[in-house]
């Protein structure tokens, strides 16, 4: 089993937010440590982040700890993944085309289900219910949703 975490599963993996219990369950019974990582993962949750400081979903000195927790963990809990961009962007583009009439998919999450699919994952974790459907559309194993 190979296993690709969204930035939905990450955040809450890396907060304390209403799918955290879950995320975490989930992540120590699939025994899958380090999760995949790579950059476009590091923007979007370290601004999923810094916009619960925002939304005052989580405080300054909590955000500092998750973001802290991001940038300690790589290598362990966290590793970096890959990737092709060319490959991962126009599988990204096939997919979009493909589910987004008529499921209103946005460009990230079809950018994480192209990363997933060109890094021959199997797997696909997410707390996104489209991003889930479409998974399950393109042969991935879902968990989460």
């Amino acid at each position: 089993m190979s296993v690709y975490a969204d930035s939905s599963f990450l955040v809450a993996v890396c907060t304390r937010n209403a799918h955290t219990s879950a995320a975490l369950a989930l992540w120590r019974r699939l025994e899958e440590v380090p999760l995949p990582f790579h950059p476009v993962h590091r923007l979007e949750v370290r601004n999923a982040i810094r916009h619960m400081v925002f939304t005052g979903d989580i405080a300054p000195p909590g955000a500092r700890l998750a973001l802290d927790y991001l940038d300690e963990s790589m290598g362990e809990d966290f590793l970096h993944l890959p990737l092709n961009w060319s490959d991962v962007l126009r599988r990204a583009e096939d997919i979009t085309a493909s589910h987004t009439p008529a499921t209103g998919l946005r460009s990230l999450d079809a950018f994480h289900l192209a990363a997933a699919v060109e890094t021959r994952h199997t797997v696909f974790l997410t707390f996104d219910e489209v991003q889930g459907a479409t998974a399950t559309a393109l042969g991935l194993e879902v968990f989460g949703v």
